[in-house]
């Protein structure tokens, strides 16, 4: 299975504290990212994140859409589950223009990084 986002760190956060049943998140990102790792498997990627690796992909869920022609077919912008199809959608769009459809490419250095928590290198 393959989990999508789209600038999702806080989403992540709120799902995995529920999942430790209220206790409190772990100080140290790498245990955290550990922790979505341990609950979502080694598929999680960060729409915004991968805009960052593709020429002219820039601004938010709405521009990505726009920019790779992907229709929003719900009008209710900004509602999670309009927004979650519309970033599956541009997550899809994006892999095939920009990786070739190969998702063992993105894996290389996207997987389970989410977007503003990624290793400083």
């Amino acid at each position: 299975m393959i989990w999508v986002t789209f600038h999702g760190a806080y989403d992540f956060g709120y799902v995995v504290k529920a999942l430790l049943g209220g206790r409190r998140l772990p100080p140290r990102m790498d245990d955290f990212l550990a922790l979505v790792r341990y609950y979502f498997g080694p598929l999680v990627f960060d729409v915004k994140h991968l805009m960052r690796h593709c020429q002219r992909m820039v601004g938010g869920l709405e521009n990505a859409a726009k920019l790779l022609s992907v229709p929003r077919d719900v009008e209710r912008a900004h509602q999670a589950g309009s927004d979650a199809l519309l970033a599956a959608r541009v997550f899809a769009e994006l892999t095939r223009v920009y990786f070739a459809g190969r998702y063992d490419i993105l894996g290389a250095f996207a997987a389970g990084v989410l977007y503003g928590l990624e290793p400083l290198h």
